[in-house]
């Protein structure tokens, strides 16, 4: 399994975005502080992007790269980086 995570803060609230994903099956999983949101199951043909809600704001996950599966997520249209910071 491959971990990813976002420290974010939206609303003047902290929050902590976890996607585990398997680089075999593609299943996967998205976590907001703690809480299972989103879970997808291993298909080539399943998986991203995924839209979820962070605090009623929307997100999506979307694939960076393939071979290397890591991911990009958006939260109200803006790319946000690892530590947080919207681009």
């Amino acid at each position: 399994m491959i971990k990813e995570r976002w420290l974010l803060k939206l609303d003047n609230k902290k929050f902590t975005v976890e996607v585990l994903t398997d680089h075999l099956s593609n299943a996967g999983t998205i976590k907001v502080s703690g809480e299972i949101v989103k879970e997808w199951q291993g298909s080539i043909w399943s998986g991203l992007p995924e839209p979820f809600e962070i605090a009623g704001h929307p997100a999506i996950l979307t694939r960076k790269s393939l071979t290397l599966n890591r991911h990009e997520m958006l939260i109200d249209g803006k790319k946000v980086t690892k530590k947080g910071k919207f681009i």
